[in-house]
């Protein structure tokens, strides 16, 4: 096993790579014996005892492979990184959301308070939860707009009143309801995917590349979602044709034409979140092999 100098970002992985718990080397790790600072508990692994301590490389490790963090163009030295750590030892105060070992880890090396793990949680539920919202807004103001009508008649005169002053259509304007869900989610994806100018280059490649796909691809997927409309009951675009495309789109959930103008809604955000993951891990093909532990106990 190489030396670990002070100042390295350490992680290792728990719960069969669900999270990792984040640390940074204090000293010089000979042959897996040197001191490393994290946020934690004393050996009841419990909030009320965590705090920003310096315990051994094994007991950081917890029976856990540790790996190396690979940063650029930190803004501390290693010996400014430790004595940022020394000054920080004994605060308490863990949160899991807002306080965590990678919140303190990272902002020990790089001077921000963020926690990637926290990020992927938001993102993973913040997603699904802005697309609905922006997608049940639309529907509540098209129902609004379609006055004392019930049922479908509702929702297409409601279409017909919102899209008329832009001779839009009821295509054209599910059409653009559809951008409502798309322009709430894509800052979260967006954010998800923010650069991080601390990280590897090919990292922030990956990140770019999944950025810029997001809202293309949303985009399309909305004006593909109109034709799926048009072609999935009557087909055209006429008001039957939207009635009936919306309707066969909804019973495929066992719902009717308001569960298809959700799906309708809510598919572009979808399609895009998967595409920026897909594209994002494809870009990281090219990384480097996995990285080897430095430390196993």
């Amino acid at each position: 096993m190489r030396p670990i100098p002070p100042g390295t970002h350490l992680v290792t992985p728990r719960a069969g790579g669900l999270y990792n718990h984040h640390g940074v080397t204090a000293g010089w790790i000979v042959e897996g014996v040197g001191p490393v600072g994290h946020f934690s508990g004393d050996v009841r692994k419990d909030v009320a005892s965590a705090r920003i301590r310096v315990t051994s490389l094994e007991e950081f490790a917890d029976g856990y492979p540790v790996f190396a963090e690979p940063h650029e163009r930190l803004p501390f030295t290693s010996q400014e990184i430790v004595r940022r750590l020394v000054r920080r030892l004994g605060e308490r105060g863990y949160n899991l959301a807002s306080r965590n070992c990678e919140h303190v880890i990272r902002w020990l090396l790089t001077g921000e308070w963020r926690s990637r793990q926290v990020q992927r949680v938001q993102a993973n539920l913040g997603i699904p939860a802005f697309a609905a919202a922006g997608a049940a807004g639309s529907i509540a103001i098209v129902k609004a707009m379609g006055g004392p009508h019930t049922g479908a008649a509702r929702l297409m005169a409601g279409l017909g009143k919102l899209g008329g002053p832009f001779s839009l259509g009821p295509a054209g304007t599910v059409a653009a309801l559809g951008l409502i869900p798309v322009a709430a989610a894509g800052p979260v994806v967006s954010w998800w995917y923010a650069d991080d100018r601390h990280a590897p280059a090919l990292e922030r490649e990956a990140r770019a590349a999944a950025r810029r796909v997001a809202t293309p691809v949303a985009l399309g997927t909305a004006v593909g979602v109109t034709a799926w409309i048009s072609a999935a009951g009557v087909p055209g675009l006429s008001a039957v044709g939207i009635t009936t495309g919306l309707k066969a789109i909804g019973s495929i959930l066992g719902g009717g034409m308001g569960l298809g103008s959700l799906l309708a809604l809510l598919t572009p955000v979808g399609v895009a979140a998967v595409a920026a993951a897909l594209v994002y891990r494809g870009a990281k093909v090219v990384l480097p092999p996995r990285r080897q532990p430095l430390f196993v106990p």
